[in-house]
């Protein structure tokens, strides 16, 4: 029983993944970033708590939460062990996709730097040597979130509401599996 649900889970994380490759080469929304304009700080990703939170360490050493900007994906409980519609699927993503990766974080001018529980607030670029993609869109390009938008409206709003509206008229991730 225990090798069927490990083989699913690696086959589910494949599907996963190439779903991903396939949504990166659509025409969808996307902000083009060059990474000498992007600044921030460069750290890795040490864990991922879910499809909105992760664990880094800093080129300096420290360690941070991090809590990305503008996106909102579905709760995990892990008491319980469930999740809302599409929460672990979320956070399988960005373990796919980010952990032990090289990232950058970049803050926004509009929003605090840290949050009520103490996260840092940051759009998180992954820095993959060709392509520096921010994971908060890629999350809502992909279906896996929502857009959020916590007090102040913040840099990257318009493109975020559009990648939203991209997956939910397409059908992609949450919007094909969850009702609304």
């Amino acid at each position: 029983m225990k090798r069927i649900a490990i083989g699913t889970l690696l086959v589910f994380g494949l599907l996963l993944l190439s779903g991903f490759l396939n949504l990166r080469q659509e025409e969808t929304p996307n902000i083009a970033v060059d990474n000498s304009e992007v600044g921030g700080e460069t750290a890795v990703v040490t864990s991922i708590i879910d499809g909105d939170t992760i664990r880094v360490t800093a080129s300096g050493g420290d360690k941070e939460t991090v809590r990305l900007i503008g996106v909102d994906t579905p709760e995990i409980y892990w008491e319980e062990m469930i999740s809302d519609c599409y929460g672990f699927e979320a956070r399988e993503f960005l373990v796919e996709v980010l952990k032990d990766k090289t990232v950058r974080l970049v803050g926004d001018e509009s929003q605090p730097t840290y949050d009520k529980y103490d996260r840092l607030l940051s759009y998180v670029y992954l820095l993959d040597g060709k392509d520096h993609e921010m994971i908060n869109l890629v999350l809502l390009r992909g279906g896996y979130a929502r857009e959020l938008t916590v007090g102040n409206s913040y840099e990257h709003r318009q493109d975020f509401l559009k990648s939203e509206a991209f997956a939910r008229e397409n059908d992609i991730g949450q919007w094909s599996e969850c009702e609304s």
